[in-house]
């Protein structure tokens, strides 16, 4: 997008990313941009962009990264929220990896089962991820896949961090809702506001 001429172009399109963008991060150079590209039901991968040539790059064994992605700047990682499952079985794998540019490691057990990364985000250079199984969920500080840590909170709740601030918006499964300023070290509320009754924010 051209802010000052107000126009646009195509850049990649979904054909050359393999299906439709999902979510969209970019790297601190600004020459680099990862997509989580959406090609069926619990099959979402993850390419790198070359924002230079326009190249795509597919990131392997990322399975579904519907999970939520973000950079962290201070670190030179990506971090990906893998929300796999076995559909033979219908357990739900746990997947927090982090990409460097060259090498995919795991922050977790490949064989932990339990609630799934939904949304992730950095904030000066921390990682929080919010899991969810859409009836619970929990904020971790530094992920863990401890289920003991962690603050709880209701079913799929999203993150945003702003200024160094972090934010969730919780969404319980009786329509209610509310917003609320996290703090950084316990993951508990600084302040929580409840929104109108029966809004959905999601």
């Amino acid at each position: 997008v051209d802010l000052q001429k107000k126009n646009s172009s195509l850049f990649v399109s979904g054909t050359k990313l393999g299906g439709g963008a999902q979510d969209f991060v970019v790297n601190k150079n600004g020459d680099k941009g990862y997509v989580s590209v959406y090609k069926s039901y619990g099959n979402t991968i993850v390419v790198e962009i070359d924002l230079l040539t326009g190249s795509v790059k597919a990131i392997e064994d990322i399975k579904d990264a519907s999970g939520s992605l973000d950079y962290d700047n201070e670190n030179n990682l990506l971090y990906i929220g893998d929300r796999f499952m076995d559909f033979q079985t219908y357990e739900m794998h746990i997947g927090v990896f982090t990409y460097d540019g060259t090498r995919l490691d795991s922050l977790t057990d490949p064989e932990a089962k339990g609630r799934q990364p939904y949304s992730i985000r950095i904030v000066n250079g921390q990682p929080y991820v919010f899991v969810s199984d859409y009836q619970t969920g929990k904020l971790y500080i530094d992920y863990a896949d401890d289920e003991k840590d962690g603050a709880e909170y209701y079913q799929d709740s999203k993150l945003a961090a702003v200024n160094g601030k972090l934010y969730l918006m919780e969404r319980k499964d009786d329509g209610t809702a509310s917003l609320a300023q996290i703090n950084l070290i316990s993951g508990e509320p600084v302040w929580q506001k409840a929104l109108e009754t029966g809004s959905n924010p999601y």
